[in-house]
């Protein structure tokens, strides 16, 4: 019984990767929407991936859809809450729904977990610019 759940884990994990490295093809073509597609796809084989959640809300940015931008990263902070990139995807989403006051605290908090992020500073910076 053992063996056989190891086999099929292997499957699992080899069909996310499959989907992931696919999502990340596409989004190095710049084809956001494709890449999200796959990253969604991912996330119904391992619903508890934090980086599946990060790169499918950077996808959203760039798309130009905040909402669902901010939706995933929300759902990647609460898998990995001290994952600083999670705070730094949920300021970015913020940022573009111009909500600067809460990005401004995403990227602080972000900056707390990852104090050497040049790019949050930045963010951090024009956040609290804008607010």
């Amino acid at each position: 019984m053992e063996v056989t759940q190891l086999e099929d884990d292997e499957i699992v994990n080899k069909k996310k990767s499959e989907l992931k490295r696919q999502g990340a093809d596409a989004f190095s073509k710049e084809d956001y929407l494709n890449a999200s597609v796959f990253y969604t796809q991912a996330l119904k084989v391992d619903q508890f991936d934090a980086t599946l959640f990060s790169n499918r809300s950077l996808c959203w940015l760039r798309l130009g859809d905040g909402k669902k931008a901010l939706l995933d990263a929300i759902e990647c902070k609460h898998l990995r809450p001290n994952w600083g990139k999670a705070y730094y995807r949920q300021g970015a989403a913020l940022m573009s729904l111009e909500d600067y006051s809460s990005a401004y605290d995403a990227f602080s908090h972000g900056l707390e977990l990852d104090p050497e992020s040049e790019e949050m500073e930045k963010m951090l910076w024009e956040a609290m610019d804008l607010k």
